[in-house]
């Protein structure tokens, strides 16, 4: 009995391993059929969303033979939030397909098992969304030389070979602390960063207020825009309530207020 046992676990583990097997041929074939149609046609689009980097996932799914590379679900998950902390530095998540990983994100926490197809479309998404994600963050979302053509700063490459670096992104234990290396920000970029969340804040509560049109206001003066200059004023914390509430007078206390804004 214990020998038949034995050879029951031995034939079943030699049949999981055979399906597994062979579900990774179909999703590869799948891949390989992307990416073929990719390189036919020039473009290539999931679900009605553009994959913006296709050539470049062509040539990394290429090296890999067309073997699927996100298999961890913990992965997809720190890609998720990466996405959509992007906007904390001024992009859009919308760029990085974040409702359709976040899609995918629940059908995989609920044990949903995709089809080959499905398989290659979120390869497709995943890798494009981080490898934009990853190249916006480094250089930004526009090329400051379609702004001012005397722009004569180059940026230094992500690494001898980006494509290893995007392997090596969803290789990492954890794609967040590779983010945080990668990424590397200073002082002003933080404080840049942090006037932006302040700056929403102010428009989530209603904005600023506009300040009609007329002559240059000189200390002295009275207004009927100097109240609501003192409001605008004290939203962003230049002036203090008790100088909003000074009346119509456009006093030195206000005036240096203008100064410190």
């Amino acid at each position: 009995m214990a020998r038949i046992l034995r050879a029951a676990l031995v034939l079943f583990a030699i049949m999981s391993a055979a399906v597994a097997l062979a579900d990774d041929i179909l999703n590869s074939e799948a891949l390989r059929v992307e990416i073929e149609n990719l390189r036919e046609t020039g473009r290539l689009s999931i679900g009605g969303v553009n994959i913006a980097t296709g050539n470049t996932l062509a040539e990394f799914y290429e090296r890999r033979n067309f073997s699927p590379t996100w298999t961890n679900p913990d992965q997809v998950g720190e890609l998720l939030k990466l996405v959509l902390a992007s906007r904390d530095d001024g992009l859009e998540p919308d760029d990085y397909h974040a409702e359709q990983i976040e899609y995918a994100y629940r059908e995989i926490r609920r044990g949903v098992t995709p089809t080959p197809r499905q398989v290659a479309a979120l390869e497709l998404l995943l890798s494009d969304s981080l490898l934009r994600l990853g190249f916006h963050e480094l250089y930004g979302r526009v090329d400051p030389g379609s702004l001012d053509p005397r722009w004569n700063f180059n940026s230094r490459p992500i690494g001898p070979d980006p494509l290893q670096t995007l392997q090596t992104a969803i290789d990492s234990p954890s794609l967040t602390e590779f983010a945080d290396k990668l990424f590397v920000r200073g002082p002003l970029y933080l404080q840049l960063r942090a006037a932006l969340k302040e700056y929403r804040q102010i428009e989530a509560d209603g904005g600023w207020p506009i300040i009609p049109d007329g002559p240059t206001l000189k200390a002295g003066m009275s207004d009927e825009r100097v109240a609501t200059l003192a409001k605008r004023l004290a939203i962003t914390g230049d002036i203090s309530d008790a100088v909003m509430g000074a009346g119509n007078v456009y006093s030195n206390d206000l005036a240096r207020g203008v100064r410190s804004f």
